[in-house]
């Protein structure tokens, strides 16, 4: 299988590169290799691995894909990202005024889109900026967030922040093939440089369940709701 190939550098004098591979053992491994570019950087490549049970988990992962902090430049941020001082932790994102690529892209993928229950979780440290955001997009490969009669329409899913009477309602968004359905969390307040760890769960079957810090904040039911289609869209 053709490993999926994330670019990102030169930055901080290296040049990154990361791949997503099938291992023997039916294990999915994430390998980043860092190689320096600057004469005054001696000390090779560098190589870093993780290892995960199923191939949703470590694509997931590549989304908070870090390695060393400096100007992300090959990922086509449109608002600007740029890497903290971890391998695998965050991405900082600025707004973006402009409908253009920006943050980290995953290839469109069916490992993306379980065809029964999946659940997807991210650590969250919001900047003083997001108060003023009216909306903030944590995962996307629906696109479209609505119901549209377009053939790449209602697939994927997307989860995010919409500001609502002045609070924040963590969305999930789901396309089911004839159409995308909306469930929401109850209000929150999300202190600026504090870590939150948020995510949601989907049944398969038409339940939504969203998770802030372990403790259930709401979702809903759609009766006669089945998988997430496919999607046809990068992960965003």
């Amino acid at each position: 299988m053709q490993p999926y190939r994330l670019r990102c550098g030169p930055f901080s004098g290296y040049s990154v590169s990361a791949t997503l591979e099938e291992l023997s053992s039916g294990e999915w491994q994430i390998i980043v290799r860092l190689n320096p570019w600057l004469p005054e950087l001696s000390d090779g490549e560098r190589v870093f691995r993780r290892t995960f049970q199923d191939r949703v988990r470590a694509a997931l992962e590549l989304s908070d894909l870090l390695v060393e902090r400096g100007q992300d430049r090959d990922l086509g941020a449109g608002g600007g990202s740029e890497r903290c001082n971890h391998w695998l932790g965050c991405v900082e994102c600025f707004a973006c005024a402009e409908d253009k690529p920006e943050g980290v892209e995953i290839a469109s993928n069916p490992a993306l889109t379980p065809s029964g229950a999946f659940s997807a979780e991210l650590w969250l440290r919001p900047k003083p900026e997001m108060a003023q955001a009216e909306t903030t997009m944590l995962l996307d490969c629906n696109y479209y967030l609505g119901t549209r009669d377009e053939p790449r329409a209602n697939k994927g899913y997307a989860f995010l922040l919409r500001r609502e009477a002045g609070a924040l309602r963590p969305t999930v968004i789901l396309g089911l093939g004839s159409q995308t359905i909306t469930h929401k969390g109850k209000p929150v307040t999300l202190e600026a440089e504090t870590w939150y760890k948020i995510g949601f769960a989907y049944d398969g079957k038409g339940r939504v369940t969203i998770f802030l810090d372990g403790q259930e904040i709401g979702g809903g039911v759609t009766p006669d709701a089945g998988p997430v289609a496919p999607t046809m869209h990068p992960m965003i």
